[in-house]
Protein backbone atom coordinates (compact mmCIF):
# COMPACT_ATOMS: atom_id res chain seq x y z
CA UNK A 1 0.00 0.00 0.00
CA UNK A 2 1.25 3.44 -0.91
CA UNK A 3 0.01 6.75 0.50
CA UNK A 4 0.96 10.39 -0.01
CA UNK A 5 -0.37 13.85 0.75
CA UNK A 6 -1.57 15.98 -2.14
CA UNK A 7 0.67 19.07 -2.38
CA UNK A 8 -0.71 22.38 -1.05
CA UNK A 9 -3.78 20.78 0.57
CA UNK A 10 -4.58 20.89 4.27
CA UNK A 11 -4.85 17.46 5.90
CA UNK A 12 -8.03 16.38 7.63
CA UNK A 13 -8.06 16.78 11.38
CA UNK A 14 -8.65 13.00 11.41
CA UNK A 15 -5.54 12.22 9.33
CA UNK A 16 -3.79 10.26 12.10
CA UNK A 17 -6.80 7.94 12.29
CA UNK A 18 -6.94 7.67 8.51
CA UNK A 19 -3.25 6.66 8.48
CA UNK A 20 -3.92 4.08 11.21
CA UNK A 21 -6.72 2.63 9.06
CA UNK A 22 -4.39 2.53 6.04
CA UNK A 23 -1.70 0.73 8.08
CA UNK A 24 -4.23 -1.90 9.20
CA UNK A 25 -5.39 -2.41 5.61
CA UNK A 26 -1.79 -2.71 4.37
CA UNK A 27 -1.33 -5.93 6.32
CA UNK A 28 -3.49 -7.81 3.81
CA UNK A 29 -2.13 -7.40 0.24
CA UNK A 30 -3.42 -9.76 -2.45
CA UNK A 31 -3.48 -8.28 -5.92
CA UNK A 32 -5.65 -5.79 -7.79
CA UNK A 33 -4.73 -2.09 -7.59
CA UNK A 34 -7.36 0.36 -6.28
CA UNK A 35 -6.76 4.12 -6.09
CA UNK A 36 -8.25 5.79 -3.02
CA UNK A 37 -8.65 9.49 -2.17
CA UNK A 38 -9.43 11.21 1.12
CA UNK A 39 -11.18 14.57 1.54
CA UNK A 40 -10.60 17.01 4.38
CA UNK A 41 -13.38 18.94 6.14
CA UNK A 42 -13.30 21.60 3.40
CA UNK A 43 -14.03 18.98 0.76
CA UNK A 44 -10.55 19.07 -0.78
CA UNK A 45 -8.91 15.83 -1.85
CA UNK A 46 -5.77 15.97 0.27
CA UNK A 47 -4.42 12.40 0.44
CA UNK A 48 -4.14 9.57 -2.10
CA UNK A 49 -3.39 5.92 -1.48
CA UNK A 50 -3.11 2.77 -3.58
CA UNK A 51 -4.47 -0.46 -2.16
CA UNK A 52 -3.68 -3.92 -3.50
CA UNK A 53 -6.51 -6.42 -3.31
CA UNK A 54 -9.95 -7.00 -1.90
CA UNK A 55 -8.77 -7.72 1.64
CA UNK A 56 -7.12 -4.29 1.89
CA UNK A 57 -10.24 -2.61 0.51
CA UNK A 58 -12.59 -4.37 2.92
CA UNK A 59 -10.30 -3.63 5.87
CA UNK A 60 -10.06 0.07 4.95
CA UNK A 61 -13.83 0.43 4.41
CA UNK A 62 -14.49 -1.05 7.87
CA UNK A 63 -11.90 1.20 9.52
CA UNK A 64 -13.10 4.34 7.75
CA UNK A 65 -16.70 3.61 8.72
CA UNK A 66 -15.62 3.28 12.33
CA UNK A 67 -14.02 6.72 12.33
CA UNK A 68 -16.95 8.33 10.52
CA UNK A 69 -15.99 8.48 6.83
CA UNK A 70 -17.90 7.12 3.86
CA UNK A 71 -17.07 6.35 0.23
CA UNK A 72 -18.74 9.00 -1.92
CA UNK A 73 -18.28 6.81 -5.02
CA UNK A 74 -19.96 3.75 -3.50
CA UNK A 75 -22.92 3.81 -5.90
CA UNK A 76 -21.02 5.07 -8.97
CA UNK A 77 -19.60 2.80 -11.65
CA UNK A 78 -16.63 4.96 -12.65
CA UNK A 79 -13.71 6.69 -11.03
CA UNK A 80 -13.48 10.41 -10.27
CA UNK A 81 -10.42 12.63 -9.79
CA UNK A 82 -8.26 9.60 -10.59
CA UNK A 83 -9.71 7.63 -7.66
CA UNK A 84 -11.79 4.46 -7.51
CA UNK A 85 -12.93 5.33 -3.98
CA UNK A 86 -13.06 8.73 -2.23
CA UNK A 87 -13.62 8.85 1.52
CA UNK A 88 -15.27 11.95 2.87
CA UNK A 89 -16.38 12.86 6.42
CA UNK A 90 -19.96 11.63 6.87
CA UNK A 91 -22.73 13.78 8.30
CA UNK A 92 -22.71 11.61 11.43
CA UNK A 93 -19.09 12.63 12.11
CA UNK A 94 -20.10 16.24 12.70
CA UNK A 95 -17.79 18.45 14.73
CA UNK A 96 -17.19 15.94 17.53
CA UNK A 97 -14.85 13.02 17.99
CA UNK A 98 -15.48 9.79 16.05
CA UNK A 99 -17.64 7.27 17.85
CA UNK A 100 -15.04 4.50 17.70
CA UNK A 101 -11.31 4.81 18.42
CA UNK A 102 -8.91 4.16 15.56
Amino acid sequence: MDSALVPRRAPSRWDERILAALRRAARQPDGTETRVGFRNERGSLYRRATLYGVAQIVSLVIQMDRIGFEDELLFEDRSRAGCDMIFTPSSRLGAGEPKFPA
